[in-house]
């Protein structure tokens, strides 16, 4: 059996990995916006506006794949902080472990980080 090899496949799924999540992030972040409410608190408002903007910002960076391993791992670790928080949020291992994959395997040729430098091989050392 003979398998298929198309070139830029990693690359497409790497992108294809970017944006998926970068939606997850997104959408809740806009119905944060709209159904923000002050009576929450000062700490928990504190908490939603820190997540807003990580999750925000984290989102725009891995779609432009833009310091993409800076962005998960900001990422990473305010979804580690809610899910020891609050069990039960949408954000569960799958996904912590999807990010993950995305921190090791850094953005792909289709990034602005390729851009700006050589791009994550199989060989090359995680650097932040």
């Amino acid at each position: 059996m003979k398998l298929i090899s198309v070139k830029g496949s990693v690359d497409t799924g790497l992108l294809l990995l970017r944006l998926t999540l970068a939606y997850s992030l997104l959408t809740p972040a806009l119905l944060t916006i709209e159904g923000f409410t002050a009576s929450l608190g000062l700490y928990l408002a504190i908490v939603q506006i820190v997540g807003l903007i990580v999750f925000t910002a984290g989102g725009i960076f891995i779609i432009l794949g833009f310091r993409t391993r800076m962005a998960t791992l900001g990422i990473l670790f305010l979804l580690l902080l809610i899910d020891l928080s609050a069990p039960g949020v949408p954000y569960g291992v799958s996904v912590l472990a999807l990010f993950l994959a995305l921190f090791f395997t850094g953005a792909g040729h289709y990034s602005i980080d390729a851009r700006s430098g050589p791009v994550a091989t199989s060989t090359t050392p995680v650097t932040l």
